[in-house]
């Protein structure tokens, strides 16, 4: 007879596999898959919540959808309803599409807090966009053409993370920016910023900060040191 002896390891990697499996089973009829099921997904569409599709040209007909991310989409020009039925949004991943511009309709989804959106291809951020006022994570990392930030974008006040490396955003930033106080995380690496406004120092609840290869950046503001 043989005897079998489990190590603790083991026991993790069988609840492991215990966990994996039932989260499968339950999120089984949340998840659309393009690959499998277009991204309408027919009628069971309307009851996904998660969405992993590989075509960003095509509109995106399921209304519950709450996080969508977009795969293998790097040479496809983003549709501009790709999203627009779907008003629950919390996450909208685009960073693997060809961004040619920033979609009116991103500026519609009210709910969003998730927004990766690198290397836009535009010079202009739609106003609407400042409209996301439940906003907590912006990355918008090399949009080189990109040459200003909307004027009021300091109305997305929640704003805690906001990545603007190697963006093209012009001499100084929006007077509205300083309102943007819950900020944890600001990169400006590689931005041409003639002007750092002295609002900086208020943000009090900042834990990373990086203005690295700001060659043509003023002096920094006397009271930067108090953050």
């Amino acid at each position: 007879m043989t005897t079998g002896v489990y190590s603790e390891n083991d026991t993790l990697f069988t609840m492991h596999d215990l966990v994996h499996d039932l989260a499968r089973f339950f999120m089984v009829n949340e998840i659309l898959v393009a690959s499998k099921q277009g991204n309408s997904g027919g009628s069971q569409g309307n009851t996904c919540h998660f969405a992993l599709l590989n075509d960003c040209s095509k509109p995106l007909e399921s209304p519950k959808i709450r996080a969508l991310l977009f795969m293998e989409c790097g040479k496809t020009k983003l549709h501009g309803g790709a999203f627009s039925f779907s008003k629950s949004m919390h996450v909208l991943d685009l960073s693997d599409c060809s961004i040619h511009k920033l979609l009116d309709s991103i500026g519609k989804l009210k709910q969003l807090r998730y927004l990766m959106a690198p290397r836009v291809q535009d010079e202009t951020i739609p106003d609407s966009f400042t409209k996301q006022s439940k906003l907590i994570y912006l990355n918008l990392h090399g949009s080189h053409k990109i040459l200003a930030l909307p004027k009021l974008i300091g109305e997305i006040e929640g704003l805690m993370y906001l990545d603007l490396s190697d963006c093209s955003i012009g001499a100084e930033l929006p007077e509205s920016f300083e309102r943007l106080k819950e900020l944890l995380h600001l990169d400006l690496s590689n931005c041409c910023i003639q002007k750092i406004l002295e609002a900086l120092v208020s943000f009090i609840q900042l834990k990373y900060l990086n203005l690295s290869g700001c060659r043509h950046r003023t002096e920094l503001p006397r009271l930067f040191g108090s953050l």
